[in-house]
């Protein structure tokens, strides 16, 4: 699970308005860096 923070500091920019899909997001864009 990824820090609400964090998930509030992407939700300023990210598409998304629910917070389970800017999560989602940051999952896979974690596993596309590494």
């Amino acid at each position: 699970m990824i820090p609400q923070r964090y998930i509030e500091e992407w939700k300023a920019v990210a598409p998304w308005s629910m917070d389970a899909q800017v999560e989602q997001d940051l999952v896979i864009a974690r596993a596309i860096v590494e």
